[in-house]
C-alpha cells in the first residue's frame, strides 16, 4: 500500500529533472513543493485507512506508540517556550496601541530633522 504514492509520484521526478535541465528552476521548484504536498497527503490517506491492519502487527504498533510517547514529550518540552512566546506576543500588542505608534512615528520624524 504504502508503494502506491512511490507509483503516483514517480513519473512527475521525470518532468523535474527536464524542467531542471531546460534550466526551469521555479516551475521545477513549484513541482517539487507541490509533489511533496500530494505525496504527504497520499500516504496520510493511505496510513488512515490501513491504521487498524498496521496496529496489529506487533513491531507496528510499538513503534507507533514510540512515535506518539515521542511527540508527547516532545510537547511537553516545547509547552513552556509556547506559553513564553503567547505572552510576549500580547504584551507586544498590548504596548502597539494607536497611541504607542503615533509616539514612536514622531520620535522618528523628529530624529530625522537636521539639528
Amino acid at each position: 500500500m504504502f508503494a502506491v504514492p512511490f507509483i503516483v509520484l514517480t513519473p512527475l521526478n521525470l518532468v523535474e529533472a527536464w524542467l531542471l535541465a531546460k534550466k526551469y528552476f521555479i516551475s521545477a521548484t513549484i513541482l517539487i513543493v507541490l509533489q511533496k504536498v500530494v505525496g504527504v497527503g497520499i500516504i496520510a490517506f493511505v496510513f488512515d485507512v490501513t491504521r487498524d491492519k498496521l496496529l496489529r502487527m506487533n513491531w507496528f504498533r510499538r513503534l507507533y506508540e514510540f512515535v506518539i510517547d515521542l511527540r508527547a514529550k516532545a510537547s511537553e518540552i516545547v509547552a513552556p517556550f509556547r506559553l513564553a512566546i503567547a505572552q510576549w506576543v500580547a504584551r507586544f500588542r498590548r504596548r502597539a496601541s494607536p497611541g504607542f505608534i503615533r509616539r514612536l512615528r514622531r520620535r522618528m520624524q523628529a530624529s530625522r530633522t537636521p539639528s
